[in-house]
């Protein structure tokens, strides 16, 4: 210490002053002879000052926020000292991270600083999609849509294992995601995933049709076994009447008349032609027509 600083130590000491004023001199005193310009604080007959900075500041981040509002206590003033501001002040937002808090004394400019500490302690969210069937006789290629997380902070990743695009064995196979974010807080969740054979298509039966009634089988001697299948009803068409004009129940009797050839009497000439003419009505009454000679 020069000669200089020592005069200047020793006024500051030998000064009239109360209990609290001596040792903030003190201090100021052994501060400037120390550090000299270095430090941003001035020794004054009755103006000196001091100031002392809380603790440094460690929190959690609010409920879905990326940092939290922290109110931290002011400095400490020793002396005689004008307005002290702080920047950023206290019950600002402060980010995940950690930040410096500076504070200057308005009259002598005296400085102290410390920092506050905002800690991502909140993890992700994720949502897996649904269970996963496929069908194969084998291991087969199964793709599936990455879930993807969310946080109060951006940047976060997930990663799932097996990954997408993997071979699947056949039988079920579990498949868990992690999203991690910036703090390296986590949070999982899992699906299945399962190959399953084809399912086979149900063979045809074929269904008899029962036939109505019982079936009888008969049984001849030197005869096979005969099965009698119902004949099946086919509705009659009927087929127009046709009209026949009703025949006279007897015949007329025409009579020839007599050539005086031959002999014998009429009766045996009437004989033939009666019976020509039953011929005649027994036709009719049958339906056909008799074709009339032509000579």
């Amino acid at each position: 210490m020069d000669d200089q600083r020592f005069d200047r130590f020793a006024r500051i000491v030998a000064a009239p002053r109360t209990r609290r004023q001596t040792i903030a001199a003190l201090g100021a005193a052994l501060s400037a002879a120390l550090f000299g310009a270095g430090r941003k604080q001035s020794v004054q007959a009755g103006a000196l000052c001091a100031i002392t900075c809380p603790a440094n500041v460690t929190t959690s981040n609010d409920i879905n926020q990326c940092g939290a509002v922290v109110n931290y206590a002011a400095p400490v003033t020793i002396g005689t000292c004008g307005t002290v501001t702080c920047t950023p002040a206290s019950g600002s937002f402060f980010p995940t991270g950690t930040t410096t808090i500076t504070c200057t004394e308005s009259t002598v400019q005296a400085q102290c600083s410390f920092t506050i500490t905002v800690n991502d302690t909140q993890p992700p969210s994720i949502t897996c999609p649904a269970d996963i069937t496929v069908e194969s006789p084998d291991p087969a290629t199964v793709n599936y849509t990455v879930p993807t997380g969310s946080d109060n902070c951006p940047a976060v990743t997930v990663v799932c294992s097996p990954p997408s695009g993997s071979t699947f064995a056949i039988g079920q196979t579990a498949v868990s995601c992690t999203a991690t974010d910036t703090a390296q807080n986590t949070a999982t969740c899992s699906f299945n995933v399962t190959v399953a054979p084809p399912s086979s298509t149900p063979t045809e039966t074929a269904t008899e049709t029962p036939t109505e009634g019982p079936t009888e089988t008969a049984t001849e001697p030197g005869n096979p076994t005969a099965t009698e299948i119902p004949a099946t009803e086919v509705p009659a068409t009927e087929a127009p009447a046709t009209v026949v004009p009703p025949a006279p129940t007897t015949a007329p009797v025409v009579e020839l008349p007599n050539t005086g050839a031959g002999g014998g009497g009429s009766e045996d000439k009437l004989l033939p032609v009666a019976i020509a003419g039953a011929g005649v009505a027994l036709l009719a009454r049958l339906g056909l027509r008799r074709t009339p000679n032509r000579e």
